[in-house]
């Protein structure tokens, strides 16, 4: 700019201002808000209308270096370009190594995580979502029957820790001593706890404190999301068995004693309370090996299965029967107790253990097989269907599939049987409910 006397005195207009600066008028404003620009407005701070007096404007620029601000406004500039990223890729990282340290986690607790078991000689493998083995147990002492445990599964599996991962309840063996022990594993394979099943009621002076046998181990959540195990065992020579409910930390909470064979037992929700049952199903030595169905509040029970006492019609047997009488001990109260008599027929074929086995349970209807007969040389169990209700008031009785047709072939050689109706009946009439330290007949319901 050339300080002679032709220059102007005023430039007017906010167009003019930013020509003879050389700059934008959006820089005018802003010069004139952060900087202190000399603009005037022509009629006070409000008028549209502006002009500078090129005085003031020469001594503005020259205590104002417009070269340094533009540098130092190019370096603030140039650092929040520079800084975005940096804040980006700060945010990236801060969301992704959490998510990247989960992955990795929760990747490896999945694969170390036991969610199946297969079976392999007397060995169980525990195995993870993808079919690898994680550890292994010795379960039997001899080869495994696969049917034997579909009936009554002897691992349990399930987080009763809240970690994520399943703990694991089992029944090892162990070869050097013979023995089996109740067992809780970590995921890992190591024991939490192990405890060797005896039973302190004696029978004619007899306790049982070793010689037991699994039968079946299942955990049990309840209604208020606590768990317990529910397991379930047999002794090896007096077939003495024994039903306990323990606490995840292996404390015993309730026992019971059934003097006989178990063959099946199961947990479920019978009358739809909300809070899980225990059903077992089996024989009874003190009723002659009759068959019996018991069920039993998941935890709350004690004694031995009624009626603890030689009945009548066997009398004839009080000698080899009188050593199933359990010791001064009180009977159980059971929620239920049915009692499976053996038809009077077929004398030749009827078996010495009449076995009640559970069948399934669905849509509040229990299945129970009961197996009064057998055929040799091929043991083959002959009965009837039974279907209960919740109520285990009987629904329907319908002859086994294997029973019928034995039944068929008798017939053809021996006019004097009873009609298949008649044998149907005969087998409802035999089913009894435990009553006030009586047996009385099961209702049964009639078709309409």
């Amino acid at each position: 700019m050339d300080p002679d006397n032709n220059r102007p005195k005023r430039i007017i207009g906010l167009k003019a201002i930013a020509e003879y600066l050389n700059t934008s008028p959006r820089n005018i404003y802003r010069w004139e808000k952060e900087l202190g620009f000399p603009l005037h407005r022509v009629g006070g701070s409000k008028g549209r209308s502006v002009f500078v007096e090129v005085d003031e404007l020469e001594e503005w620029l020259k205590k104002t270096d417009l070269s340094r601000r533009a540098k130092e406004k190019s370096k603030k500039i140039f650092s929040q370009i520079r800084q975005r990223p940096v804040v980006i890729v700060i945010f990236l990282l801060l969301t992704l190594i959490p998510l990247f340290i989960y992955l990795i986690t929760s990747h490896n607790s999945t694969s170390a995580n036991p969610v199946t078991y297969e079976i392999f000689g007397k060995m169980v493998k525990l195995k993870n979502y993808r079919g690898e083995t994680l550890w292994s147990l010795q379960a039997w002492h001899e080869l495994i029957i696969k049917e034997t445990w579909d009936l009554n599964h002897r691992i349990s599996l399930a987080d009763i820790d809240g970690d994520g991962l399943n703990e694991v309840i089992a029944s090892p063996y162990h070869p050097e001593n013979n023995q089996y022990t109740l067992t809780l594993f970590d995921h890992n394979g190591k024991a939490i706890w192990s405890k060797t099943i005896k039973v302190n009621i004696s029978f004619q002076g007899l306790r049982f404190i070793k010689d037991f046998i699994p039968i079946r181990n299942i955990f049990c959540r309840r209604q208020d999301d606590s768990w317990v195990i529910v397991t379930a065992w047999r002794h090896n020579v007096r077939f003495v068995s024994i039903i306990m409910t323990l606490t995840p930390k292996g404390q015993i909470i309730n026992e019971f004693i059934n003097p006989g064979h178990l063959s099946r037992i199961i947990v479920c929700d019978l009358d739809s309370d909300g809070e899980k049952e225990i059903l077992f199903s089996g024989t009874h030595n003190l009723l002659n090996g009759e068959g019996v169905l018991v069920v039993l509040p998941l935890v709350g029970y004690s004694g031995i299965t009624p009626p603890n006492r030689i009945e009548p019609e066997y009398k004839y047997r009080a000698d080899f029967l009188k050593r199933y009488i359990a010791d001064n001990t009180p009977l159980g109260e059971p929620q239920a107790c049915l009692r499976f008599r053996k038809p009077p027929y077929f004398k030749k074929l009827i078996q010495t253990y009449a076995f009640a086995n559970i069948e399934s349970f669905s849509e509040n209807r229990l299945s129970v097989y009961f197996y009064p007969w057998n055929e040799l040389p091929h043991v083959t169990s002959l009965g009837f269907l039974f279907v209960f209700d919740s109520n285990l008031k009987i629904m329907d009785v319908i002859p086994e599939s294997l029973f019928l047709h034995k039944y068929n072939n008798l017939s053809l050689s021996n006019s004097h049987l009873p009609t298949l109706n008649e044998l149907t009946e005969a087998a409802a009439k035999n089913v009894l409910r435990w009553v006030q330290d009586h047996w009385e007949p099961v209702h049964r319901i009639v078709s309409k």
